[in-house]
């Protein structure tokens, strides 16, 4: 778990001025030590020492770590394991800061949200429809003009599973 090279992102990620600043150290103590509320995070638990521990490479979508001024940055990481004499001697760890793709998700859930709360409490009638005619969505007013009590009860339906269905045009 000790760091043998660090690149200049990492370096800077990490809150650091130096590689001499990390060479030596253990890493997991530096910037995985902890969970984002602060509990501690055992070097047995950590995904990003896995290969050192059991051989095997990891990934992970959401972690944090932590910079040398306290704060934390969600990260991607991945972590191989290092061969000498088909023995594992260490880890090769990359890792990408993930904050800007984070508070994209979190806008885009956030509107998609809005969204569908204007469609939901929207007084006309709003369906939308796969490219075969199937329902995917309404608000509640198309569903209660449906005789449908709730939305969902009109996903997965066509217009020939509506009461529509049996009027002439």
């Amino acid at each position: 778990g000790n760091c043998t090279f660090a690149n200049r992102s990492a370096i800077q990620m990490l809150g650091y001025r130096e590689e001499s600043d990390l060479i030596g150290e253990n890493l997991h103590a530096l910037a995985h030590h902890a969970y984002p509320d602060g509990r501690p995070y055992p070097e047995t638990a950590c995904p990003v020492l896995r290969p050192l521990n059991q051989g095997e490479a990891s990934h992970s979508l959401d972690e944090v770590f932590w910079r040398a001024d306290g704060s934390i940055f969600p990260v991607e990481f991945w972590s191989h394991p290092v061969y000498r004499d088909k023995r594992v001697v260490g880890i090769v760890s990359t890792f990408i800061d993930i904050t800007e793709r984070k508070a994209a998700a979190r806008a885009l859930r956030d509107s998609e949200q809005m969204l569908r709360n204007v469609l939901v409490h929207f007084p006309g009638t709003v369906f939308w429809k796969d490219r075969q005619s199937v329902y995917l969505g309404c608000n509640n007013a198309f569903s209660t003009a449906a005789g449908r009590a709730q939305p969902a009860e009109i996903i997965g339906k066509t217009d020939y599973d509506l009461p529509w269905a049996d009027t002439e045009a």
